[in-house]
């Protein structure tokens, strides 16, 4: 006789050629030091055959308080919030944890979540993961977040890894109800979604739980991630919890001192127009309601593309100005313009003051990065 599951695993598989990644994710969940009950729920679109565990983990490795349902959802194509909606809708057991086929657990994963879950009372569990990069024979790791969880990172980018999180299965149920429709990237949406509902209890950076495996196959993807990210952000920001409520978060987090000392130093540097420097860049400029505007864009030395800018600064007005945060490679970006060469991405949200200019600083000058019409 089985026992209830006390975790109900959620795994997302789209196509049958996934089927090692997928047993190399199962194994992990068997090879897990938990001694509770544990459920995979497999959801899968189109694939050809019922699968059972054996299908996907030797027999001797299974251990007897692990169980397994397949359910196919046809014409899901590359939905994933398809099939994670599914499995959210199928499981009944009070904890979910979220595994998708190309990843996999840490022998002790599981229990770390589930004890600090237990014990914390909270409704969500955020840990850490290490982030594994394939890039050809080269495999490099380390943790995916590199820092505390702050609602301020959580807007800029998604800092939570969906493999890091527990959740109570009555907060996913609600999550997904607020959310009926998610693109692509509807993991960052759902974490978001969980945020606004109550304060979290986040492990240390350094708990990592399992391996988030990066591959270059994800990268054609990305290009519709600026825009839904946005989309979610603006969903869901005045009500995020922790640990600044998303309606104070602009003015908590300005600082008066450090925008006049900017300020200060744009107004000392000469001024070139754009095009008489090697140069290039692009903003755009996304109007919040809340009365704030979103900045998102790229610069490069078109002469030297592996040097880094300087830096970039918005300005508010003539006394206050804001460095914006630099971010990795837009690959959406080289995507579209059929260019592998790296760009410094940069972003950041700032208060409205009708009269915002981005600033590029290089060389000793600065030079106006035009809006785009």
């Amino acid at each position: 006789m089985r026992l209830d599951p006390q975790i109900d695993i959620i795994m997302r598989a789209h196509e049958e050629r996934q089927l090692p990644e997928l047993r190399r994710a199962v194994r992990s969940v068997a090879e897990q030091i938990f001694d509770h009950p544990v459920r995979i729920l497999l959801e899968t679109s189109n694939f050809g055959k019922k699968l059972s565990l054996p299908d996907l983990v030797e027999e001797e490795l299974c251990p007897p308080t692990l169980s397994f349902m397949h359910h196919d959802v046809p014409y899901a194509h590359d939905s994933r919030f398809v099939l994670l909606r599914s499995g959210i809708e199928r499981a009944t057991a009070p904890w979910l944890y979220f595994l998708d086929c190309d990843d996999c657990l840490k022998p002790l994963g599981l229990s770390t979540l589930w004890q600090a879950g237990e014990e914390s009372g909270a409704h969500l569990v955020i840990a850490n993961v290490d982030l594994v990069t394939n890039a050809g024979k080269r495999v490099s790791r380390a943790p995916y977040r590199q820092g505390p969880v702050s609602t301020l990172s959580l807007l800029k980018h998604n800092t939570v890894p969906f493999n890091a999180i527990l959740v109570a299965r009555e907060a996913a149920v609600t999550a997904i109800a607020d959310s009926p429709a998610l693109s692509l990237f509807e993991d960052y949406g759902l974490v978001l979604s969980l945020l606004s509902q109550a304060p979290p209890h986040v492990l240390p950076h350094e708990t990592t739980v399992a391996e988030y495996h990066a591959g270059t196959a994800q990268s054609t993807k990305y290009g519709v991630r600026r825009a839904f990210s946005l989309a979610t952000i603006e969903k869901h920001k005045a009500s995020l919890t922790f640990p600044i409520h998303g309606a104070d978060l602009i003015s908590k987090a300005r600082d008066p001192v450090r925008e006049q000392a900017d300020a200060t130093l744009l107004a000392a540097l000469p001024e070139v127009p754009l095009a008489a420097t090697p140069v290039e860049g692009f903003v755009e400029y996304e109007p919040m309601s809340d009365g704030t505007v979103r900045l998102d864009g790229w610069c490069q030395n078109s002469k030297k593309p592996k040097d880094p800018i300087f830096a970039v600064y918005a300005a508010l007005d003539p006394k206050h100005a804001v460095l914006l945060s630099e971010r990795s490679t837009r690959s959406d970006v080289n995507m579209a313009r059929k260019t592998k060469a790296e760009k410094q991405g940069f972003s950041g949200t700032v208060p409205d003051s009708g009269n915002v200019t981005v600033w590029i600083v290089h060389d000793g000058k600065k030079s106006r990065l035009p809006k785009p019409f």
